[in-house]
Order: C-alpha cells, then structure tokens, then sequence
C-alpha cells in the first residue's frame, strides 16, 4: 500500500539549497533528505524472539537481530529496533513485494509513506538535535533511538559522533525541518539535494 502512496517532499520551496546563516570555511551542519527508500515493520512477540532471529539471516541476510535500542546493516539493508517487539528494515529495494505466506506471522506493515528521513552531519549536528531534543548523544554509534521534538515523536540513530538519521512523521516533517534550519543558521548550514536513499555509501562508525 505504502509503495502506491506519493510521499511528501520536504525541501525546494520549503528550504532553499544551498549555505545559509554564519558564514566560515565550513558549514557545522549539513542537511540532507533521504527519498525513496522502502520501510518496512515487522512486529513478533516475546516468544517469537528466536524465530525472528533466524528470520532475519534466511529472509534479509542480515548478521543478526538487533538489540533493543540496537542497528544492524549489510549491503543495502538497514535494520533498526524500534520497540522491544518491532523492527524496522530500511532499503532502496521494495521490501513488502513477494513476502513468503511464511511472514504474516510477523505482521509485515509498510510505513513508507509515513516517515520523513533527514541526515544531519558536521561538527555541529548533536548541539543541533540537542536544541530540540533533551537526548543523550553519548551513547555508541549505531544505537536507535526514540524522542520527541516539540512533542512530536520522532527517531534519531546515531550513525557516528557527527553523522545522525532523522525520522520524522510525514505530517510533521516541514515544521520540524523548520525548526532544525532555524536553529542550524546560528552554526552555518548547508542543505543538500535531495538524495535517494544510498543503497552501498550509508555505514554506521565502526
């Protein structure tokens, strides 16, 4: 269903590419929306753990399932573990296409069209987040994370001390880029062109 749903575009108009705020030799955030991509959430209950460990080796080839709050990845794949019982898989191929019946059992949901995925990057893109998030960005690199920005729920993982995912509702996303750019400026600021989502360049820090 999400596939056929046209998603919301979020720069352009709405923030104008380029350098904008403090000027200097280098922008301390750099903006960039990440299109395209395919998301999808597969639910499983306390019981179905190891089952869903096996799943996703077999059926995605990833190294393992996540810990809670945790990531994992392999060429083109990411997967981030939303909730104790929910994982979400992230790619530029379709990934709700030609499940085997054998996935029903994971509730397989396609929420595409209801995220927004914003890539923050420069020296200064943790004091970014940290101006509308009270998020504790010391944790290591790959973790996932949920808050709020203006109570509006929203998930953050943490790609290295510089690099940071956004995913930010649909609904929500304009006025929360908004917010981000405005407080950005102060630091200099450069938004990118939109991107599709990178299928090989996108790695957690090791």
């Amino acid at each position: 269903m999400g596939d056929s749903l046209k998603k919301q575009t979020l720069f352009g108009a709405a923030l104008p590419v380029g350098r904008h705020g403090k000027s200097g030799s280098r922008a301390g955030v750099k903006i960039t929306e990440y299109r395209d991509f395919s998301l999808l959430q597969l639910a499983f209950f306390p019981d179905q753990e190891i089952a869903a460990k096996t799943m996703v080796k077999r059926q995605f080839g990833l190294p393992a399932l996540p810990d809670i709050s945790g990531s994992s990845q392999t060429d083109g794949l990411l997967c981030l573990r939303a909730e104790i019982g929910k994982i979400w898989l992230v790619s530029e191929q379709p990934l709700g296409a030609n499940l085997p019946a054998s996935m029903k059992k994971y509730y397989p949901l396609d929420l595409s069209a209801s995220k927004i995925c914003l890539h923050l990057s420069g020296a200064h893109s943790g004091q970014l987040i940290n101006r509308q998030s009270a998020i504790d960005l010391s944790c290591p690199d790959g973790r996932f994370m949920a808050t709020s920005m203006h109570h509006v729920g929203v998930h953050i993982l943490k790609m290295g001390a510089e690099s940071y995912l956004l995913f930010l509702p649909s609904s929500f996303a304009e006025s929360l880029a908004h917010g981000l750019f405005d407080i950005a400026c102060q630091f200099g600021v450069q938004i990118a062109k939109p991107l599709t989502w990178p299928e090989n360049s996108l790695k957690i820090a090791e």
